[in-house]
């Protein structure tokens, strides 16, 4: 495994900071919205579930962390953001599965 992976599309630079995932884009990068741009921590022993899909002929692949949240009622829920997702081509599809097989094994 690598310490570092790099994804186009949007550009994400994605390494590990001891029990953090550090996915890093660009701060001017238009493709994207405002608040995934910068650097995302995401602690791995709080991570519930990966959502994961291959690519295909006609979509990119991704790869998503749910992270739990509570709301304001006291309910506990997953939360998917948009934050928390890698998307990947066909040509990148071993190192999503490396980066999936790494933090499954941790969590």
């Amino acid at each position: 495994m690598k310490n570092s992976y790099e994804f186009k599309k949007p550009k994400t630079i994605v390494t590990f900071d001891g029990n953090f995932i550090v996915m890093t884009r660009g701060e001017h990068d238009m493709s994207i919205t405002k608040h995934m741009r910068g650097e995302t921590r995401i602690p791995i022993n709080k991570i519930l579930s990966i959502k994961f899909k291959e690519p295909s002929l006609m979509s990119r692949g991704y790869l998503q962390f749910s992270l739990p949240r509570t709301s304001i009622h006291g309910i506990g829920r997953t939360i998917d953001q948009a934050e928390n997702a890698i998307t990947f081509g066909k040509d990148q599809l071993e190192d999503a599965k490396a980066i999936k097989a790494y933090v499954e094994s941790r969590m």
